[in-house]
């Protein structure tokens, strides 16, 4: 009597296995088992699983967008006032003016800087600029700014004609610049000068001194 053994038993070895046919399944003893000389061959089919591809990951852009032209002036103009001129010289004051050493210290006599945006062109912003001084004259300018990739690559700003203060106003500290805490007189030691943009609203006649005794 012959049986074959599954596939998976723990009698099987190998891929071919010899199965003994065996005669008298008695206990005596006196049975001799026969070689059938038979083998069995089981073959195991095995499915190999298709490699999954890889999922594409979504690329992060790296590159930070630039700014627009009008931004471009205005975030020029926020720097210098807030004395970060190296940030200043990248947005576009090594494109006018030779040096930075020379560069920032143009701005050595100003307190205040107030640009407007009158129009935009294209990269072309034409803009005014009153320009406070540390003497109390403000300086008024006008004129275009030119705006490539995100920085000023030309200026082409004259200076205007602008109302001089009065003579005794001079003597008067420059008072608070704008983007700063709001303040009013009672926060002052006593009149400044102001000038026509009167950031902080301390001007109540309108002649360029802020809490002046009228």
């Amino acid at each position: 009597m012959s049986r074959i053994l599954p596939v998976g038993s723990a009698f099987l070895l190998a891929g071919t296995v010899a199965v003994a046919g065996v005669s008298g399944c008695g206990s005596s003893g006196e049975g001799k088992p026969e070689e059938s000389g038979a083998t069995v061959t089981s073959t195991q089919t095995v499915t190999e699983q298709p490699t999954p591809a890889p999922t594409p990951s979504r690329q992060t852009q790296s590159a930070t967008p630039t700014l627009d032209a009008e931004a471009t002036v205005e975030a020029y103009f926020a720097a210098i006032n807030a004395r970060d001129y190296r940030r200043a010289w990248d947005l576009g004051g090594k494109n006018l003016d030779g040096s930075y050493s020379s560069f920032e210290a143009g701005f050595a006599d100003t307190v205040q800087d107030t640009v407007h945006i009158v129009d935009v062109h294209g990269g072309t912003v034409t803009v005014t600029l009153d320009a406070q001084q540390t003497d109390g004259t403000v300086r008024s300018f006008a004129g275009t700014y030119t705006v490539r990739d995100g920085a000023i690559v030309a200026a082409d700003i004259r200076a205007v004609a602008s109302p001089a203060p009065d003579e005794s106003s001079r003597s008067y500290p420059p008072g608070p610049p704008a983007g700063g805490p709001d303040v009013d007189c009672s926060d002052l030691p006593g009149p400044v000068w102001v000038g026509p943009t009167d950031p902080h609203r301390l001007d109540a006649d309108g002649d360029g001194i802020g809490c002046d005794i009228n």
